[in-house]
């Protein structure tokens, strides 16, 4: 299935789904699997979060992926890096410190991208900010996350290389879970 920006992923890999997230972590040979947040192992709280949002743990793994790379990373990173892991809260215009922290990350991306897909509006075009005037999403799971990351990510714009954005959500997706999406 090609890339297309007004339909990323469908919704119906958007609520969530069981799945062994410590098997995956330690396929990938992410320090992840063997890291605990607030002495609690990582793979716990990320089932725990996405259970309170039902939202599917592959968004938030793939989150991870796109916005700081920790599902490859052998070694834990910087705190820096972990306090930004999803990239809440790290606008175009800065940081606000006040979203820090892993668990703080997750669990607020978790709450908006549910926010986000619950108050989807069909036929709203939304504004993006990689060139394309306005896109309009075909379903609830494009437009949550255009709103937590608007930038489709297909074309080369100002500093920013293709892929980023909706397109690099789009492939990590698809390499990791290949059958969810053709």
């Amino acid at each position: 299935m090609p890339f297309r920006k007004e339909c990323i992923l469908p919704d119906c890999l958007f609520p969530y789904r069981e799945m062994d997230v410590q098997a995956f972590l330690v396929a990938r040979r992410s320090f992840l699997a063997n890291f605990k947040v607030g002495g609690r192992p990582f793979h716990e709280l990320l089932r725990t979060v996405c259970l309170e949002h039902n939202v599917n743990p592959k968004l938030l793994l793939v989150s991870l992926q796109r916005e700081q790379s920790l599902i490859t990373r052998p070694v834990a990173p910087m705190e820096a890096v972990l306090n930004r892991a999803m990239g809440f809260g790290c606008t175009d215009g800065g940081d606000m410190p006040q979203f820090y922290g892993l668990e703080r990350q997750l669990r607020k991306a978790a709450q908006y991208y549910r926010l986000f897909f619950d108050r989807w509006m069909p036929g709203k075009p939304m504004r993006i900010d990689d060139g394309a005037d306005k896109v309009t999403p075909a379903n609830a799971f494009t437009s949550s996350l255009y709103e937590y990351t608007p930038w489709a990510g297909d074309i080369q714009r100002g500093g920013n290389v293709p892929p980023f954005g909706g397109k690099l959500t789009w492939l990590i997706w698809c390499r990791w879970w290949p059958t969810d999406v053709g």
